[in-house]
């Protein structure tokens, strides 16, 4: 995510100099940037996941107004910054699949005799799973025609 997070503003600004008058959405994708770079640091998965969405609506936002200029789609530089997002998007996803597999372990097992005892005494909790907004794994991607 945080790496999605430093690729952002590249990809902002390279849409900027084609469409000088969508600041509504720069400004929704800079507060959306901001809430997820505090939350990733807060640990909070709730606030992660929260805040992880309002960023991929606020980057959807920005795909719906490239649709408008074709010549933005088919620069290079454009290109290849959707290419690094949209391989960045796929990485969180299977970070997440991982994440979950080794919570849903860790929740199994302090559920499980013996280890629930250990589990009580030292007062470890259940896990929250870390999910993602419904149709993140299929991000909406610009097509360029390929």
């Amino acid at each position: 995510m945080q790496a999605r997070l430093e690729l952002i503003p590249d990809l902002v600004e390279t849409v900027k100099q084609y469409t000088k008058h969508e600041e509504t959405v720069y400004k929704e994708i800079a507060d959306a940037r901001a809430a997820l770079n505090s939350s990733l640091k807060s640990k909070d998965i709730d606030s992660i996941n929260q805040a992880d969405e309002k960023l991929n609506r606020a980057i959807n936002n920005l795909l719906v107004i490239v649709e408008s200029y074709p010549d933005l789609k088919s620069g290079q530089h454009y290109t290849n910054l959707m290419t690094q997002l949209e391989g960045r998007v796929n990485r969180i996803s299977i970070a997440r699949e991982t994440y979950n597999e080794e919570v849903s372990k860790y929740n199994r097992k302090i559920r499980m005799f013996p280890e629930s005892i250990y589990a009580n005494i030292f007062g470890f909790e259940a896990k929250e799973l870390f999910t993602a907004m419904e149709g993140a794994d299929n991000p909406n991607m610009v097509d360029f025609g390929e």
